[in-house]
């Protein structure tokens, strides 16, 4: 398959985690430092449809 844009301005692609740290909401996920609060917190913030 090939695929062709066209864009009519500049745009930029950012990493998940980037934008999540933008946004404050990295909470600590970048780094490891995720408190078990956090991660629950975070947890909480997927969509039910994408569970395991």
């Amino acid at each position: 398959c090939e695929y062709l844009f066209n864009f009519d301005n500049t745009f930029e692609i950012h990493d998940d985690v980037e934008i999540l740290k933008r946004m404050g909401m990295s909470l600590g996920l970048e780094n490891g430092t995720c408190s078990p609060e956090n991660l629950s917190m975070a947890k909480s913030l997927v969509p039910k449809s994408l569970e395991a």
